[in-house]
């Protein structure tokens, strides 16, 4: 996205949210006139305020094309560990219920 496009997608996204400058502006924890600064490419919101604001109008992939797919990235990554940390702890278990069984002690079961 090219920097003089930011301010018109930020209005696009805000009229087709339904929402004012003024509705945006409390949403944002702004003042009405960083709003229409921005609309107007006059200031560009910091990198803070420029997440919320896409989160906010529904327009992260515009403003952050990788965005999403890190974060499918990274749920993947999260959901293999904890597919590898049950292994684990599923063959943990085989092992204690194992040597336990050859001991012939009992396995108290909760």
């Amino acid at each position: 996205m090219n920097i003089t496009d930011i301010g018109k997608t930020i209005k696009i996204a805000r009229i087709k949210k339904g929402m004012s400058q003024k509705e945006l502006a409390e949403a944002m924890g702004v003042d009405i006139s960083a709003i229409s600064l921005w609309e107007k490419n006059k200031r560009i919101p910091s990198g803070d305020l420029l997440i919320k604001l896409a989160n906010e109008l529904d327009i992260v992939e515009d403003f952050f094309p990788n965005y999403t797919r890190k974060i499918e990235d990274n749920t993947i990554i999260i959901s293999d560990e904890i597919k590898r940390i049950k292994q684990r702890l599923d063959l943990m278990e085989k092992n204690f219920i194992y040597s336990n069984s050859s001991s012939n002690k009992t396995i108290l079961q909760p």
